[in-house]
């Protein structure tokens, strides 16, 4: 399989050349999972943002410490939520009116 390819057939991994490998295993070598214990770190990430690490069974997940875990915008909001919310206060959609029940 070419280098940066997916399996699943999603957008192609660009390579960059100063990343020596795509390749985690060392990553994950150096920092053995011990189920039933809570591994956790933080650190600066290269863009300045704060990261947590969290290392579980099947790997290691980074999160944004701050605003969204994927450090995304949607819509230049904080959240979709937001989003939402401006729409709603700006008169662009309407509100809809639901319920929750234990019917099903």
């Amino acid at each position: 399989m070419p280098q940066g390819s997916r399996v699943d057939g999603g957008p192609r991994l660009a390579h960059d050349s100063n990343v020596r490998s795509m390749d985690i295993s060392a990553f994950l070598n150096q920092w053995e999972y011990e189920p039933g214990k809570l591994l956790v770190r933080q650190f600066t990430g290269d863009d300045g943002l704060e990261k947590i690490q969290l290392r579980v069974d099947l790997g290691i997940l980074q999160m944004n410490r701050d605003g969204r875990p994927d450090g995304k915008s949607p819509y230049d909001t904080h959240s979709y939520f937001d989003y939402l919310r401006e729409q709603l206060e700006e008169g662009l959609m309407e509100a809809v009116e639901f319920s929750l029940d234990d019917s099903h």
